[in-house]
């Protein structure tokens, strides 16, 4: 047994949440198992808090690395023993912060120098974090405050490592999803193929959009015919996903779709059936109003779903 958790831990891909006390990695961490209690509940991390992150048949390390000013410290005076075999580096910066800009730049710039002395070359991924007046509000001041920021953080790269930015907060659950759907898929590229299937599964049910989902809210693959679906789904989606659990909390043996008229559109949320030791899936449909039969869609596209899985899983 021993060996075969070291072997399945070499196998798997290693991401760390580096970045200042209080910037808000805890509480993404948290979001994103879905662990309500323990986001409103968020104490100062001791050194590094390690756990294990499913997506899909992989398993990913996620090392959330406290940011109080002796662990920094540490990080920086042992490289080696933190920051070594790095895939993923999500860097999270507070932008509502701005007195500790600077220091967390400087931070920044001496991890990136560590990655260069240990010879790790993880993608890098910048969360301007607590943006919810730039997310929710357009708000002008805070944009200029994350594209002022984007540049600081540039330079301090110097071309040397592959970053992405994005701005996130933890009350954008679908945004947040969106993310590091992203970030996953750029470990575990999915094959194109998974995206045709789900189109070929919306046709056939004239359905405007279709979204695959896992259990904690994940978008594994999309498609929409090219009307503005992405509104509907980010204000939906999670809200029909914390009810499905709701419902599946007041009786596991119920078969399980949620359907939600709006207006002119029909939108279904369901389950999709699937061997016991797999992960729960999540199939979203929108698509105009009567043309989606919630009973009728599982038999449709039974077969369609069975290629689906099979080609999601393929190794």
């Amino acid at each position: 047994m021993p060996n075969d958790f070291q072997e399945k831990i070499s196998m798997s891909k290693k991401m760390i949440f580096s970045g200042l006390s209080d910037a808000g990695k805890t509480s993404i961490n948290r979001t994103l198992k879905n662990d309500i209690i323990g986001t409103a509940l968020v104490k100062p991390t001791y050194l590094v808090d390690r756990s294990i992150f499913k997506y899909l048949d992989y398993e990913i390390l996620q090392h959330d690395m406290g940011g109080q000013k002796k662990y920094l410290i540490n990080y920086l005076k042992e490289p080696g023993n933190f920051f070594s075999k790095t895939d993923v580096c999500i860097y999270v910066i507070d932008i509502i912060d701005d007195k500790r800009y600077e220091e967390s730049l400087e931070f920044f710039g001496n991890m990136l120098n560590k990655f260069d002395e240990i010879e790790v070359v993880p993608s890098i991924w910048i969360l301007f974090h607590k943006a919810e007046k730039y997310l929710f509000e357009a708000d002008e001041e805070q944009a200029a405050t994350i594209d002022g920021l984007r540049e600081k953080f540039l330079a301090t790269n110097a071309n040397r490592f592959k970053i992405e930015f994005e701005a996130t907060s933890v009350y954008d659950r679908w945004g947040l999803s969106r993310v590091f759907a992203r970030i996953f898929q750029s470990l575990y590229p999915r094959n194109e193929l998974v995206v045709e299937l789900l189109k070929t599964i919306a046709t056939t049910v004239n359905a405007s959009a279709a979204v695959l989902l896992d259990d904690q809210l994940l978008p594994l693959a999309d498609y929409t015919d090219g009307t503005d679906m992405e509104k509907i789904i980010k204000t939906t989606a999670p809200y029909l996903f914390k009810i499905e659990e709701g419902i599946e909390a007041l009786r596991p043996t119920w078969k399980r779709w949620i359907k939600l008229e709006v207006d002119d559109i029909d939108i279904i949320y369901l389950e999709i059936p699937q061997e016991e030791d797999k992960k729960q899936l999540h199939l979203y449909l929108i698509g105009e109003l009567g043309t989606l039969e919630s009973a009728a869609i599982l038999p449709q596209i039974g077969s369609q779903l069975f290629e689906l899985l099979q080609t999601l899983y393929a190794p």
